[in-house]
């Protein structure tokens, strides 16, 4: 996992609002499931539709507020197109503007089955 701070305050005083990117099936909704609570097998989580848009979940985690924005998967399919990182960064920056709100971070998954770590492209976040 890859974190960007973004030195910004978040959209309420109380709280942090961090963004989760990386290509489809990397474990986005798992790790946000875990954290929520969802005793779940995180084996079962991979038969469950792929995110197509972003979704906002908030966990208190020892008495701090987080909202972890899940997004889709960078090369996942979206009207018949596949979605670069930047389409990602286009969705979270109107999500933010709609909601008035800053992001406090970034985690950047990537899938473990990669034999190589890649450098994920996400210049284009700092500016929010």
């Amino acid at each position: 996992m890859w974190c960007l701070p973004c030195g910004r305050s978040a959209y309420l005083e109380d709280e942090t609002l961090i963004v989760l990117i990386g290509p489809s099936g990397s474990g986005k909704t798992s790790f946000i499931r875990q954290l929520a609570g969802d005793l779940s097998d995180p084996a079962t989580y991979r038969f469950n539709k792929p995110t197509t848009r972003i979704t906002a979940t908030t966990v208190d985690i020892q008495g701090v507020d987080i909202t972890l924005l899940d997004t889709p998967g960078i090369g996942s399919l979206a009207s018949g197109r596949e979605l670069s990182g930047y389409d990602i960064f286009r969705l979270v920056r109107n999500w933010l503007q709609n909601k008035s709100a800053h992001l406090t971070g970034i985690l950047y998954f990537q899938n473990v089955d990669n034999k190589q770590p890649v450098r994920p492209d996400i210049d284009y976040f700092s500016g929010i």
